[in-house]
C-alpha cells in the first residue's frame, strides 16, 4: 500500500512539475527576457508537425552568429564569415515585441528587411522562435524554428 501511495505521489508531482511556465509569463516579462545577447544555435524544419531536419547555425570554427537586443529597442545582428577569418558583419536595426501576438519583429536599418517570429518559448537562458515572415515571405511547406541561447 505504501508503494502505491508513493508511486501515486511521484506521478502527481511529475505531471505538475512539467508545466510550461512560459505560459504564465506576462508580456512585459517576456519582453524583458528578450533583452540581451542571443547566440543562434540551430534551425529546425518541421513538416506536418514532424521534425524533418535540424541544422547548426555555427559558421565553421567561428563563434556563433548572434542577436543583441538592447533596451532602447535597437539591435545588433552579427554574422561571422568562415571564409574570411571569421570577419563579422553587423545588420544594425530595430526590434519590437507584440505581446498580444507574442511576436518579435526585427527591422534592418540599411534596407528595411523585416523578420517576424512567434516567441514559442523563452527563459533566462534559451528561446525558441517560429518564423512567421522572413523578408515578407511566409514559410510555405514547412515550419521553421530557431533555437537561441544566452
Amino acid at each position: 500500500m505504501k508503494k502505491i501511495l508513493l508511486l501515486t505521489s511521484i506521478l502527481c508531482l511529475s505531471f505538475t512539475s512539467c508545466n510550461n511556465d512560459d505560459d504564465s509569463k506576462s508580456s512585459s516579462e517576456k519582453e524583458a527576457l528578450l533583452v540581451g545577447k542571443w547566440n543562434m544555435i540551430k534551425a529546425e524544419f518541421y513538416k506536418e508537425g514532424k521534425l524533418q531536419d535540424s541544422k547548426s547555425l555555427k559558421s565553421g570554427e567561428c563563434e556563433y552568429d548572434y542577436y543583441n537586443f538592447k533596451e532602447d529597442k535597437t539591435k545588433d545582428e552579427i554574422y561571422h564569415n568562415a571564409n574570411a577569418d571569421c570577419a563579422t558583419e553587423n545588420d544594425l536595426g530595430k526590434w519590437s515585441y507584440n505581446g498580444k501576438l507574442n511576436q518579435i519583429t526585427l527591422i534592418d536599418n540599411e534596407d528595411g528587411y523585416t523578420f517576424i517570429a512567434e516567441v514559442v518559448s523563452i527563459n533566462e537562458n534559451s528561446a525558441k522562435f517560429k518564423v512567421v515572415s522572413d523578408g515578407g515571405e511566409k514559410p510555405k511547406e514547412e515550419e521553421i524554428y530557431y533555437i537561441l541561447e544566452k
